[in-house]
């Protein structure tokens, strides 16, 4: 598998940035606040459900702390399979 394809990048369109689900349930773009804000909703429903089971907030915790990280990763590859596409592009052409 292309690593541009495993990083969920595709070289030939537009960059776009992670998403992830609002308190809401809407996708939207991942902001540094608004990661913190959904961090801090999911600690005080844990902090309401002493007895449950909380290993699927916990495991969304971690995806959304891991996001900057993932973004910035996602950013670099495409920025460098961009650049390799088109000078493919420009030797098969030129």
């Amino acid at each position: 598998m292309h690593d541009a394809t495993i990083l969920g990048i595709d070289p030939s369109e537009a960059y776009e940035p992670l998403k992830m689900q609002n308190s809401r349930g809407e996708w939207v773009t991942w902001t540094p606040a608004l990661v913190k804000q959904r961090i801090a909703v999911l600690k005080e429903v844990m902090l309401g459900r002493p007895g449950d089971d909380k290993r699927a907030m916990m495991e969304e915790i971690k995806t959304l702390r891991s996001l900057k990280f993932r973004e910035k990763e996602r950013t670099k590859a495409y920025l460098h399979w961009a650049s390799t596409s088109r000078s493919t592009v420009m030797a098969i052409s030129g």
